[in-house]
């Protein structure tokens, strides 16, 4: 497997991954070191050595604005969970892996290590529907990854195995992979273009003349990438996890959390009904909510709308939210991590404060069931 990487100025993430049939692809539990944050230089991440889960620290860096080293409870989540496995403590680590999807916005990369960890724990039912779980929700991995894949040794004897690949086989055939690489590649460009500009604006103060020359380059840059998806959307309809797999879904949604707010109102409706039947992240709906909310003057939802301080240096503010006492009941049922540590990602030390507990009926259903803003 081949990785590269680009440099976006303050930071450094890794971009592009693609499988070989070298050894570098073979999982084996002999050489799984696991996930260490913070183990190379800021900003990156090191990889662990059973290189099929790479996809799941792409998919992170990919969704968060900040790198992975500067979300507290992700970070204490992966090495609970890392020591948890090490130690033979494999049914514990299961459980904090599926504590680590639940802060993830619904990536599925996460569920294929609590599979990994049930099946060391014995649990070969349990490791076989997460397996199922991920792979419906839109993992994309190769067969043969899957089949190097020691710590699944058992489980391939079992018949539930061969359904679990025929599924999976159906799934890839239905998908469309040029496209996919293809959103990967725009949402890579995406990052590219803002990951300087982002910091040259906090440090010149929102509202500076800088600032506004450094948004006008920007809105340049993502013109063309726009102007692309929108093509996109005008010939396949939204790109979700059944045309493109979970990661081209997720990039495509990137690109549009960048959009013009006109654009974004007109796809919200799209994404929340593709998110219903489970063709998009749930965490990628509330974040484009929040936006399309603020831009229309009116609260968010989850508290991740932040807008540039005029003084320089400073970190961002949060916008204004609906029922505060519920924003992390609605976080926690879309799958994103609770506000504070949010907020810590972006030098933000202090979350809205509630004015008591929150008495609202809360759950995904009911927050899809609402109609999307439309002012």
């Amino acid at each position: 497997m081949k990785c590269s990487s680009v440099n976006g100025g303050a930071t450094e993430r890794p971009v592009v991954c693609d499988w070989g049939s070298g050894p570098d692809a073979r999982c084996d539990d002999r050489h799984d070191a696991g996930y260490h944050p913070g183990a190379t230089h800021p900003g990156s991440v090191a990889i662990m050595t059973c290189r099929a889960l790479f996809a799941f620290i792409l998919a992170l860096i990919a969704a968060a604005p900040r790198p992975v080293e500067s979300q507290p409870l992700l970070i204490s989540l992966v090495g609970q969970a890392n020591a948890a496995d090490s130690a033979g403590r494999h049914r514990e680590a299961a459980e904090l892996w599926r504590r680590v999807h639940a802060i993830t916005g619904g990536d599925p990369s996460p569920l294929y290590l609590v599979a990994r960890s049930e099946a060391r724990a014995g649990n070969h039912p349990g490791a076989l529907a997460t397996l199922q779980s991920a792979v419906r929700d839109g993992l994309v991995i190769p067969d043969s990854a899957l089949e190097r894949d020691t710590t699944f040794t058992a489980l391939r004897a079992r018949a539930e195995w061969s359904a679990l690949l025929g599924e999976k086989r159906g799934l890839d055939r239905g998908r469309n992979d040029a496209l996919r690489r293809e959103l990967l590649k725009l949402a890579e460009r995406d990052q590219a273009n803002r990951a300087e500009i982002m910091a040259f604006v906090q440090s010149v103060g929102a509202g500076s003349a800088q600032a506004d020359s450094a948004q006008r380059v920007l809105d340049a840059s993502d013109a063309p990438l726009l102007a692309q998806l929108q093509k996109i959307v005008a010939d396949h309809g939204w790109p979700g996890r059944r045309l493109v797999g979970d990661d081209g879904a997720h990039a495509a949604w990137l690109i549009l959390q960048h959009a013009d707010s006109a654009w974004q109102r007109e796809m919200i409706g799209v994404l929340r009904e593709a998110t219903r039947r489970n063709d998009a992240r749930p965490g990628d709906y509330a974040l484009l909510e929040d936006r399309v909310r603020s831009n229309s003057g009116l609260p968010q939802r989850y508290g991740n709308s932040l807008k540039n301080s005029t003084v320089p240096g400073a970190p961002p503010l949060p916008a204004p939210l609906e029922m505060p006492e519920c924003v992390d009941a609605r976080r926690a049922a879309m799958l994103l991590s609770p506000l504070a540590d949010y907020l810590t990602m972006f030098g933000i030390s202090q979350a809205p404060s509630a004015p008591g507990p929150c008495r609202a009926e809360v759950s995904r259903a009911s927050l899809l069931r609402d109609p999307p803003p439309d002012r």
